[in-house]
């Protein structure tokens, strides 16, 4: 009886060896592996507040109607260019930044900002050429 369970006991611990080099291990998701993010484009109309008690900078909003998002220059060059865009309707290019509660608005990281201007209107007169064929009424 002895025999028969070392035997017993050695056929399990050479099964189990083959069973873990037949199955491939399964890698794990990289956690910091991050999709590439996409710089989009959006389309309103720029409104600046003032720089409130304890803050040094203004709050720039954009106004896309039914969505306003909170603008986010990366320096103050941009900022300044923001600021002086104010009321006017621009491109802006960036990136999305989820607000950090309900209440907050969610903010563009701006990488571009572009006013946008309408194409002028052509005053040419319009004049309207005497057909060929057309034959006087006497």
């Amino acid at each position: 009886m002895r025999n028969l369970l070392i035997a017993l006991f050695c056929v399990l611990c050479v099964v189990s060896a083959f069973a873990q080099d037949a199955v491939a291990p399964v890698a794990a998701p990289a956690a910091d592996v991050v999709a590439p993010v996409v710089a989009t484009e959006y389309k309103g109309i720029v409104e600046v507040t003032p720089a409130a008690e304890g803050k040094t900078e203004a709050t720039v909003v954009l106004d896309m109607g039914e969505k306003s998002y909170q603008l986010i220059a990366a320096d103050a060059e941009k900022l300044a260019a923001l600021v002086a865009l104010e009321g006017k309707t621009v491109t802006v290019k960036g990136e999305v930044v989820a607000a950090a509660d309900a209440e907050a608005l969610e903010s563009i990281k701006v990488e571009s900002c572009v006013e946008v201007t309408e194409a002028p209107a052509t005053d040419a007169p319009v004049t309207d050429a005497p057909a060929a064929d057309a034959k006087d009424a006497e």
